[in-house]
């Protein structure tokens, strides 16, 4: 069987783009039976069609609203932050990667 996105790295999180159309299922289908296990359980469960696994989770269309309280804590988190790179000196950190990279090749060297 053939599903689009149904391949990823373990514990990946693929999203998938929402058709435009939905689709209608009947609530004593196939479909309305696992869309309540997953409901129940509250967390992935995995299938198993033709011999492949997959992992289906519910998500969310809406996109949660941060509480007041994690407003204030990640302008805290900016503020406290700011101006942390100052002092950095770019030209010095460019010509240390610039040498560390020649100190380490592994490229023979080319002769033309």
């Amino acid at each position: 069987m053939n599903l689009p996105y149904s391949t990823g790295a373990p514990g990946e999180e693929i999203v998938a783009p929402v058709a435009d159309t939905p689709k209608v299922y009947s609530p004593d289908s196939d479909v309305a039976e696992l869309v309540s296990t997953l409901v129940a359980e509250g967390k992935p469960i995995e299938i198993q069609i033709d011999g492949e696994s997959y992992t289906l989770a519910l998500t969310s269309s809406e996109r949660k609203q941060p509480t007041p309280e994690e407003v204030e804590r990640s302008i805290a988190a900016i503020k406290a932050t700011a101006g942390g790179w100052k002092d950095f000196d770019a030209e010095s950190f460019l010509d240390y990667v610039y040498r560390r990279r020649a100190a380490i090749s592994t490229r023979p060297p080319v002769n033309l």
